[in-house]
């Protein structure tokens, strides 16, 4: 997987089988409540996809 913004990047290879999480959240901090939804791909670090094919794209 690989993120981009500006100047800045970053690479990750995670396994073929990471852990998905979808989170839906309110927070209230004395102003407006704030929505959000949440999307985490999560895995143990030293675990890689290598050996593994597909590409994603997130713009």
């Amino acid at each position: 997987i690989g993120l981009e913004a500006g100047d800045q990047q970053v690479t990750l290879d995670p396994p073929a089988r990471p852990t998905f999480e979808v989170k839906a959240e309110r927070e209230t901090n004395g102003g407006p409540d704030e929505l959000s939804v949440e999307f985490e791909l999560e895995w143990d670090e030293g675990e890689s996809g290598a050996g593994g094919g597909g590409r994603l794209s997130i713009e």
